[in-house]
């Protein structure tokens, strides 16, 4: 299994819009300093699972099957990808807090998450079902 940190930052990202702190100039002048939105990427060989949704990630899912999008709260920087992913060629499973609070604009190609999107390991050989 790997896990790939695709943003860690906060809403409005580094380097911010207009800002001319020490980090975020710095974020200016090394890419490696710039931090996107909150998303996280876990694959187990070609399925993977995104853990909210704060930036862009389609670039890195043409080689993956995603199999769920799981949301663990509303903030906009945990679904601002949202819109993007849900216009997929076949509805994503979605799972999120509160689904009565998933905007219209979101719910189009989103689907309830129903089966396990990947699989884990509670020890020595012994291979189970994800809890989702």
């Amino acid at each position: 299994m790997k896990i790939r940190f695709l943003g860690t930052g906060g809403s409005e990202g580094i380097p911010c819009l207009r800002c001319s702190c020490l980090h975020c100039e710095e974020a200016r002048k090394t890419p490696h300093f710039r931090r996107a939105p909150t998303s996280v990427l876990i694959k187990e060989k070609n399925e993977a699972l995104l853990i909210d949704a704060g930036s862009d990630p389609g670039f890195l899912l043409e080689k993956v099957s995603l199999q769920g999008i799981l949301l663990t709260h509303w903030h906009a920087d945990h679904w601002a990808a949202l819109p993007r992913l849900s216009w997929a060629a076949r509805p994503l499973p979605f799972l999120c807090p509160e689904p009565e609070k998933t905007p219209s604009f979101i719910k189009r190609g989103l689907v309830p998450l129903k089966k396990a999107p990947l699989f884990y390991k509670t020890g020595p050989r012994s291979p189970q079902k994800s809890p989702f």
